[in-house]
């Protein structure tokens, strides 16, 4: 099976994650990553953050990119992995131009129901334009389908065994200071309720933009403003004895 991968490959994007096992399932695997927010330029990625979308010239030319190369190669599928700016006529247009129209699934990890996504007006459109579109979030396969998406499913969040793992104490960066509760993600207006209930006594958060949090100074020596990945995540997690979420639970990889 050959698959078109369109999506982000860096080192600190999860979706990197799919790509790798889906070449070690033994798949041929093409990368395409559209990179919406890196303009070329310090003047065009600064006009597409403030805007909060990608200018029409990069969309265009993402477009006739994933059209040109479903025009020379032949996929069964096109995996698209979370990138929220391609347009129906473009999906539309990749099946017209293949010998043989693939498949093209969507996949986010992200809720896209909540305002912090970022994505374009006519994105529910296009979500219809889609043969499959797969969710981490249960409650948003019925949202999908309410938006005239009929094949839409539920797949529970996994991790990836060679990053996601105990650390240790001899290699922790936190062996003598556990954690009792610990969240991590960015900053959602959305999430503040539920943290506050976890208890800021107790609470450690690490995620970008909570410095936008209206009590961020109170809270500040609790709030490790930065994203984490990789090791730093699992040191985190496995030196914590609770994670904190809409739903707190235990962690798997609790060291303590």
């Amino acid at each position: 099976m050959k698959i078109l991968f369109v999506g982000n490959t860096l080192r600190t994007s999860s979706s990197l994650h799919y790509f790798t096992n889906m070449v070690k399932l033994g798949y041929l695997v093409v990368p395409y990553d559209p990179e919406y927010f890196y303009g070329r330029h310090l003047f065009q990625r600064f006009t597409t953050r403030l805007r909060k979308a990608p200018g029409p010239q990069k969309i265009k030319e993402v477009s006739q990119t994933l059209i040109g190369l479903c025009r020379k190669n032949h996929f069964d599928a096109v995996l698209v992995m979370a990138e929220n700016f391609l347009h129906a006529d473009t999906i539309e247009e990749m099946r017209k131009v293949s010998k043989t129209p693939p498949l093209v699934l969507y996949h986010s990890h992200d809720n896209n129901f909540v305002p912090g996504i970022l994505k374009p007006k006519d994105f529910h459109q296009t979500l219809r334009s889609y043969d499959f579109v797969f969710t981490t979030k249960s409650q948003n396969v019925s949202r999908y389908k309410a938006l005239g998406q009929e094949h839409a499913y539920f797949i529970p969040s996994a991790y990836e065994p060679s990053v996601h793992h105990p650390i240790v104490d001899e290699y922790s960066l936190y062996a003598n200071k556990p954690f009792d509760v610990s969240f991590i993600g960015t900053y959602d207006k959305s999430r503040a309720a539920y943290l506050k209930e976890a208890g800021w006594d107790r609470l450690h958060v690490w995620g970008d933009r909570w410095k936008r949090f209206p009590h961020y100074r109170k809270f500040r020596s609790r709030i490790y403003p930065k994203a984490i990945y990789d090791f730093e995540f699992a040191d985190v997690t496995s030196h914590t004895k609770m994670l904190a979420g809409p739903v707190a639970r235990r962690s798997r990889g609790s060291a303590h």
